[in-house]
Formats: structure tokens, sequence, C-alpha cells
């Protein structure tokens, strides 16, 4: 069971709200996505600090990421971050890395399908790579539910 179902919550609306102006504009207010990141850093210090790891694991993952070129902005960068935050135990933090990359293949897949038909992709760094067409946080966002339906109902 969540522990601090309100944690999510809040974060829920957040990352939906970053889903929706990442498919309209392409771009995300920084001062929006790091309030986000020190309302949870300060939530995590009142509530268990050692759970902060988690958010410094998830920047690394999310750094790795953006060297890989599966996404190209900071808001991406920070988004994971925001999701890592909220992360409990290793085992979450290790289905959240797992999900959101099957979540996004799928997702850059289905993008390429209906958008761009007949450009498909050759392998799996052409399907990986920043030149699709498909913005990073809505897969985020539909991992955030996934995890949030796997760590409620355990």
């Amino acid at each position: 069971m969540i522990t601090h179902i309100w944690l999510w919550l809040i974060t829920a609306v957040c990352l939906i709200l970053m889903t929706i102006r990442d498919l309209k504009y392409h771009k995300m207010p920084s001062a929006f996505t790091s309030a986000i990141i020190l309302f949870l850093v300060c939530a995590n210090l009142m509530i268990n600090p050692s759970l902060i790891w988690y958010g410094i694991a998830s920047f690394v993952f999310a750094w790795f990421l953006y060297d890989a070129d599966v996404f190209q902005g900071i808001a991406d960068i920070k988004g994971i971050v925001i999701v890592g935050l909220l992360l409990r135990s290793p085992l979450q933090f290790f289905a959240f890395m797992v999900i959101l990359l099957f979540v996004w293949l799928a997702y850059q897949f289905l993008i390429i399908k209906i958008i761009k038909k007949g450009d498909e992709p050759k392998n799996l760094k052409d399907l990986l790579s920043i030149n699709n067409p498909a913005p990073f946080i809505p897969a985020l966002t539909l991992t955030y539910i996934i995890l949030f339906v796997i760590s409620y109902f355990k």
C-alpha cells in the first residue's frame, strides 16, 4: 500500500499538466518542474530522508537516457527525477526503469505507425532516436500511472 498517497496524487496532477503542455507546446517551464522537485525533496525530508537516494538514482538513469539520445530536454530529466522521488524500494526503482523503457518503446512505435506511416525504424537505435516525433513526458506519465496501480494493489 502506498504510505503517502497525497504525494502520489499531487504528482499525478503535475505530470498530467506536464503531459498536456508537452503535447501542445513541446516545451516545459523550468520553474514549474523545479518547483515540483523542490516540493518532493522537502516532503521526503519530512517523511524519510533516505528516500532521496531514489531521486538521485533516477537522475543518473535519466542522464543515461539523455546521453543515449532517448530524449532531448532537461524537462524530461526532471520528469524522471520527479517520479524517482516517489519511489520507496529498490524493487520499485527497478520496476520503474523497466516499465519506462517498455512503455517508451511501445509509445514510439505507435507514434511512428500513426504519424509517420511508411517511415518504419530499421533497428532499435532508430526507434529510440530523438528524430522521432513523440514527446517523452506522456510516456513517463503512463509509466507513473502503471507504477501507481502496481504499488497500490500489491
